[in-house]
């Protein structure tokens, strides 16, 4: 009969199998919270910096200062993850911006509203030369002035959250080499003495019934162990009883 896969390797392909299967999963599960996690966060930063933003450039606004304006939208540019920042006037025309990458005239919109901004908050989903980019935008002066608009990058939670999954991927590897090491060591330890109950009961089966079988264990192997035992003492009596009938 053609033999099958070894015990010695299924046990820890079992295990492994079971642990890529759960750190995958998990894996999922944590990105999945961390992509929502983090686009919380980034909508809350830019509300904070967009309000900022619409108190300071009030005052300039009134007083028609455009270095002013432009001063304070280069600083609210400088911000971690935000793409753009720019003031509209109260006719719609931005009157300062500041874009890392591309400018106004390539912004396009993808989908207003995109998520409920509460309060004097609207959150747009824009595009800047590929990269998606939640902007933010509340009224300066209760809309009398225009408005302020700072664009939130969608990269920084895409990076975080490939940063995440490597992390997370990297452990997952690390739990399986070692899930793979201790199964191989117990599998070993398993085999072995499988081996000798196998090797123990062709023996008997060959008609050696003086080798004493014994296993140092006291789960089902040993258990077998002591039923193989049993049954070489048995075949054993029977045969010295069955010896001197004859000779009697």
């Amino acid at each position: 009969m053609a033999k099958g896969l070894s015990l010695k390797w299924k046990v820890p392909l079992v295990i492994v199998s079971g642990a890529l299967i759960a750190g995958i999963t998990i894996t999922i599960l944590v990105v999945q919270l961390v992509s929502g996690s983090l686009q919380s966060e980034l909508t809350e930063r830019g509300k904070a910096i967009v309000t900022t933003l619409s108190k300071q450039v009030e005052r300039p606004l009134v007083g028609d200062d455009e270095v002013d304006i432009q001063n304070l939208v280069d600083i609210a540019s400088g911000f971690t993850a935000v793409s753009y920042v720019y003031i509209s006037d109260k006719e719609n025309k931005v009157v300062a911006q500041k874009f890392k990458v591309g400018s106004y005239n390539q912004r396009t919109m993808v989908e207003a509203a995109v998520i409920d901004g509460g309060g004097d908050y609207k959150i747009d989903l824009t595009q800047v030369e590929n990269t998606e980019t939640y902007e933010i935008s509340t009224p300066i002066g209760a809309g009398t002035l225009g408005n302020a608009h700072v664009g939130m990058s969608g990269k920084f939670i895409d990076d975080t959250i490939r940063a995440t999954a490597l992390l997370v991927g990297g452990v997952l590897a690390l739990a399986v080499v070692f899930g793979m090491i201790v199964a191989l060591y117990l599998s070993n330890a398993l085999t072995k003495q499988l081996l000798y109950l196998t090797e123990s009961a062709e023996q008997i089966s060959k008609g050696d019934l003086e080798s004493i079988v014994r296993v140092e264990a006291t789960d089902e192997i040993g258990d077998l162990a002591d039923a193989i035992e049993r049954l070489r003492e048995s075949l054993k009596a029977a045969i010295e009883r069955l010896r001197k009938k004859k000779a009697g």
